[in-house]
Parts: structure tokens; sequence; C-alpha cells
């Protein structure tokens, strides 16, 4: 599996994540890129002005924090093994460029169609 899984990430997909494809998360294609206000709003079809209000002022935080500060989480695509029943995805959050952290994490299908961490890689901290 793991032989199958590093054969396969010689051809990974490395397009970047679109909205339809991870619909409860806001995407950004670089840590220095300012927040739409209207995008949370469209994206997650708010109507409620409370919500609205919420969604506004978490948007004026997060475009008025220094771009060093922002947290922000990276993910790669999947690459998985020939089954398709094990795959290992790279995340990092590169906090403040100084602190901060990543992995490699595997996960399997499980018998209900879901995803599940099967376990660590590789973590690291800095």
């Amino acid at each position: 599996m793991f032989s199958q899984i590093i054969q396969n990430a010689t051809t990974a997909d490395t397009t970047i994540w679109s909205d339809n494809e991870v619909p409860n998360f806001l995407l950004l294609n670089e840590r220095g890129e300012t927040v739409a206000k209207k995008y949370p709003i469209q994206k997650f079809n708010v109507t409620d002005k409370k919500q609205i209000r919420h969604f506004t002022k978490y948007v004026n935080k997060f475009n008025s924090t220094d771009i060093s500060d922002r947290v922000i989480c990276y993910f790669s695509r999947p690459v998985f093994d020939n089954s398709k029943t094990f795959a290992i995805v790279q995340w990092d959050n590169g906090h403040s460029y100084l602190g901060g952290g990543g992995g490699i994490i595997l996960y399997r299908l499980q018998s209900d169609k879901t995803w599940k961490e099967f376990g660590t890689i590789l973590s690291w901290r800095y």
C-alpha cells in the first residue's frame, strides 16, 4: 500500500481546490489575499442578518490582521493507493512563518464510505 502511494505521488493532482470541492471552507490562493465580504455570505447562502453581521465582522478581522499572523491551513489533495482504500494528505498551518506545524496523515476508507484517520506518517513543528 505504501509503495503504491509513493508511486502514485509521482503523478499527484496539484491543482488548486475549488469552492465546490470544499463546501464548508473559505479558500484563499495566497496568504496576503484579502477576503471579499460577500464571499462567505454567498458561498454559505447566508440570509439571516445576524449571521451576515457575524461573517462581516469575521472577514474584517481577518483582513485587518497582519499577514504573518493570519491563521491559515494548507491541505494537499489526497494521494491514493491503487485500491483507493488508503490515502495520504499533507497539511500545514504555517502560522506566523515562525511558528506552526504540519504533517502527513494516512486515512482509510471505512465500510460506510467515510474516511477515517488511520495514523500519522510524519509531523513537524517550527
